[in-house]
């Protein structure tokens, strides 16, 4: 599976899970995570009391394994006020082999 057929596979999760609503996508585009090639998603959707969320979410594919990070928070306040927070977190990403 290519990065960018899983996240549309992530894309889908998401429109069916029935905790989210008004899902809609903002970006897909590929992205580099450390060495790898994989995607990059934004996304907001609002839950069941009406509030507004907004959601980074990078992931990739490494071999047989499937790798994501991704920060959600609520539009109004919390995204913008943390989101470099989140940035320098996913700067820092590495993969390490384990002996």
């Amino acid at each position: 599976m290519l990065s960018q057929e899983a996240a549309e596979v992530i894309i889908d999760d998401m429109i069916t899970d029935s905790t989210i609503l008004n899902f809609e996508v903002l970006e897909n585009a590929p992205a580099k995570i450390n060495e790898f090639s994989g995607f990059r998603l934004v996304s907001t959707f609002k839950n069941s009391d009406g509030l507004k969320y907004k959601t980074v979410y990078y992931g990739f594919i490494n071999g047989e394994y499937f790798y994501s990070i991704y920060y959600t928070a609520s539009q109004r306040y919390y995204f913008d006020k943390d989101i470099k927070t989140f940035e320098d977190v996913f700067n820092s990403f590495r993969l390490i082999k384990m002996t």
